[in-house]
């Protein structure tokens, strides 16, 4: 999914809002740390991991509460009505760490994380998977083999294992060594979520696995429709140079042809039957010439750039068909129209999406033909009215 980088970003508010972040370069079942970084503002950071990239997202601070007690064998479910026992499951994302017969569960309103996960990808940055607290930490305890010190928690660790943490007051900054990788105190955290998404953890279960598995499908569906966008075009403009060649050759038989009737003069009936075949397929020429192959992709390029990620396109017809191809007669078209259909998984964006495009001084008007549901999202068909002598420039 990420070629060979992998972002990681712990986002805190424990004393004022700050981020602190690892990106690693992955080669098989090795890694090395390219970057750390703090910033202080969302558009710094987003600077430094760069639009279009997915990150593995870590929320800290005082919106995340952490307990723990001891269990023999509780579910989920039990262990977290045991821990917080007036809580609405339904408001909260819960992350649980087990360790031998002790368990830390951490949560966090779901209104909080999603929201986080929204100013990101309203920025082009995509979260694809996010952790609670600072459970994570049992990703790197295997590398570390004691206990260890965050920016404001002591880790206490026996045998690899997560035993308690306890506040601490220390200034001095550690240094700590995952693998052959060196990293201080302050970026343990996110490190120890890339550790988790390359290793993987047996002791760490979560309430929200849907919701990341849906975050990674939506990255997915959005880097490949970007694909299929750029070769998409490039495969247009290759077509509009075929058709050049093709009519331009069509152009020069006709040439031809016109130079035959005055060099066979004396056989009038036979140049004249000539004629009206030339001039049968210069009318079919000529209305597919009319139609204006690269005034549709500049249409296309401008109704997709209004276009949100939520929003998937399934057929776009610019210029309609009036009624069925003959051979004998010219093709006429809807010359003021373009036919859209596709499917939305946001009822808002849609809506957002065709109030701006009313705002395009080529549209003339917009007409929702059908809007139905599915079980992905929402089915659409649009027909938009444009401009009858607008043009591309």
């Amino acid at each position: 999914m990420f070629k060979h980088k992998i972002h990681a970003l712990e986002y805190t508010d424990e004393e004022k809002l700050s981020f602190w972040g690892v990106t690693v370069e992955k080669s098989k079942d090795e890694f090395e740390i390219i970057d750390k970084f703090q910033e202080n503002t969302q558009e710094a950071i987003i600077d430094k991991i760069g639009k279009g990239n997915a990150i593995h997202l870590i929320v800290t601070g005082k919106n995340v509460i952490r307990k723990q007690l001891a269990y023999d064998a509780e579910t989920d479910n039990e262990l977290i009505s045991q821990a917080f026992p007036n809580l609405n499951i339904d408001d909260f994302f819960v992350q649980i760490l087990k360790v031998d017969h002790q368990a830390f569960v951490s949560i966090c309103r779901k209104s909080y994380i999603e929201g986080i996960i929204e100013t990101f990808k309203k920025e082009n940055v995509w979260v694809i998977s996010f952790s609670i607290g600072k459970l994570i930490l049992s990703s790197v305890t295997s590398f570390i083999k004691e206990s260890f010190e965050t920016r404001n928690e002591l880790v206490i660790c026996e045998a690899d294992k997560i035993i308690t943490f306890e506040p601490t007051t220390e200034t001095e900054n550690k240094e700590y060594s995952i693998g052959d990788a060196k990293v201080s105190q302050d970026y343990l955290i996110p490190l120890a979520a890339i550790c988790n998404e390359i290793i993987g953890s047996t002791v760490l279960s979560t309430t929200y696995d849907k919701e990341e598995v849906f975050l990674k499908k939506q990255y997915k569906e959005t880097v490949f429709f970007k694909k299929t966008l750029t070769y998409g075009i490039g495969g247009l403009l290759f077509l509009l140079i075929i058709n050049f060649l093709v009519f331009n050759n069509a152009y020069k038989k006709w040439q031809l042809l016109e130079e035959e009737v005055q060099l066979y003069s004396s056989q009038r009936e036979q140049i004249l039957q000539k004629k009206e075949e030339v001039a049968q397929k210069e009318a079919i020429v000529m209305s597919i010439l009319n139609t204006g192959f690269s005034k549709s992709s500049w249409y296309l390029s401008e109704i997709v750039k209004k276009m949100p990620t939520t929003i998937t396109l399934e057929n776009y017809t610019y210029q309609p068909l009036k009624r069925s191809v003959r051979k004998d007669k010219a093709i006429q078209l809807h010359s003021d129209q373009i036919k859209i259909k596709g499917e939305t998984l946001s009822k808002v964006d849609f809506n957002d999406w065709l109030r701006q495009l009313e705002e395009l001084k080529f549209i003339v008007d917009i007409t929702i033909l059908n809007y139905g549901n599915n079980q992905k999202g929402d089915d659409f068909e649009v027909l938009i009215k444009i401009k009858e002598h607008d043009t591309a420039s």
